[in-house]
């Protein structure tokens, strides 16, 4: 079903599709299972690798290098546990932080990030979310659990989003500006 699922995307993409299912050995004669799920999806002049593993460690990781942008395109978003949830409620899932109002309304606005926050509430999905400048290049990055019924359900809305971010800041030159503080002296 999940190689399916994969296999489909890459497909559809344009990309390529690799799958690797090997035995772990973790001592004492006994071996975890370790099925990585790998897509690489062209997008413009770049791609975007996504990688979900099952088996020893559940876990989801998608990134996208772009060429470098202005430290206003610096974000992260992070989500709140169901617990906290509980206090502070659910329309309060994602936190996102960004010295860019513009970045922040963006991201607050977008659909796609309304998907992934539905599946949050649904279900235990808790990304983190980050556009950040390493050396000489801008890396879009989500990690994420797969510790949940329906984990392969937020690849889609991050394809997407991550599509978006390439439109936004590479195809239309997108720039978002930092917010800015006067003071005036008395």
């Amino acid at each position: 079903m999940y190689k399916s699922f994969f296999q489909n995307i890459a497909t559809e993409q344009g990309g390529t599709f690799l799958y690797q299912d090997q035995d772990t050995s973790i001592g004492g004669g006994i071996r975890l299972p370790k099925v990585q799920y790998l897509l690489k999806i062209p997008v413009g002049d770049t791609e975007m690798n996504i990688i979900n593993i099952t088996g020893k460690e559940f876990s989801g990781h998608i990134s996208m290098k772009l060429p470098k942008q202005p430290e206003s395109h610096t974000f992260e978003l992070t989500t709140n546990s169901h617990i906290k949830s509980l206090f502070i409620g659910k329309s309060k899932r994602f936190n996102i932080n960004s010295d860019s109002s513009k970045m922040t309304d963006f991201l607050r606005n977008n659909s796609h990030i309304a998907i992934l926050k539905e599946i949050a509430q649904e279900d235990s999905f808790q990304p983190i979310i980050m556009g950040t400048n390493e050396d000489d290049h801008y890396m879009l990055i989500a990690k994420y659990h797969l510790e949940f019924d329906n984990w392969n359900s937020p690849v889609l809305p991050l394809i997407d989003l991550f599509k978006e971010f390439h439109t936004l800041f590479v195809m239309n030159n997108e720039r978002f500006a930092n917010d800015v503080t006067i003071s005036m002296g008395s």
